[in-house]
């Protein structure tokens, strides 16, 4: 907005460049002390000519810029978790602060990325925060532990997981083993229906064949 009322003013130039005319000069500083935060008034009206105010200007607003993304990238860095891909982007957030002017040393670096370990990866924090001088460690020898660590608990939840798999698919076939229809045989020799009661026995019992009418009459 500003920009556009000192050209409408034809006074743009003046910012630019700079004028001997004094009026041109009072009249583009009007104007830009009229368009900036109050608190930058104090300072830019004290400057000599409109181009100097200008030129000032233009530095605070680099400086806020550096300021608003240090303190994004500050958020960032203490939001980061340690994970696969959080190595990558710890060291470009770091990276990043050192160009805004916030230096950090490997020491404060790493106790960031051991803080920021998930739960599960505990175990290997402690150790290594109470075995190892972690003044001395790298954000690569940090990681390389952390994943490897994580590695080694993978099988163990794979054999979690078929232990229960097994015990479900065990516990299941009991199940039905115990309310599938089943025969038995009862004692008499004969096979339980589905409903309990005996069936015939299953032998028969051969009969005698009665002598035939003739050997019963004797010969003379």
């Amino acid at each position: 907005m500003m920009k556009v009322m000192l050209k409408a003013r034809g006074l743009w130039s003046v910012i630019k460049h700079g004028t001997d005319d004094k009026q041109e000069d009072q009249m583009a500083l009007e104007v830009l002390l009229r368009e900036v935060p109050a608190e930058y008034q104090s300072t830019l009206g004290r400057k000599k000519t409109v181009k100097l105010a200008w030129e000032s200007l233009e530095k605070m607003r680099f400086r806020d810029d550096r300021v608003k993304k240090a303190r994004v990238c500050g958020r960032e860095y203490e939001a980061l978790n340690a994970g696969r891909r959080s190595k990558t982007r710890l060291q470009a957030t770091v990276s990043e602060l050192g160009a805004l002017g916030k230096k950090m040393d490997d020491e404060e670096v790493v106790g960031k990325y051991l803080r920021a370990a998930p739960k599960r990866l505990e175990p290997v924090v402690v150790s290594m925060e109470t075995l190892l001088e972690t003044s001395e460690l790298t954000i690569e020898d940090v990681t390389g532990r952390l994943r490897a660590y994580e590695d080694s608990l993978v099988p163990s939840a794979r054999k979690r997981r078929r232990k229960a798999t097994s015990s479900y698919s065990g516990r299941r076939r009991r199940t039905l083993t115990i309310f599938a229809p089943h025969h038995r045989e009862d004692s008499a020799g004969g096979v339980a229906s589905r409903d309990g009661e005996a069936a015939a026995p299953s032998s028969e019992k051969t009969e005698e064949a009665a002598p035939f009418a003739g050997d019963l009459v004797k010969s003379p």
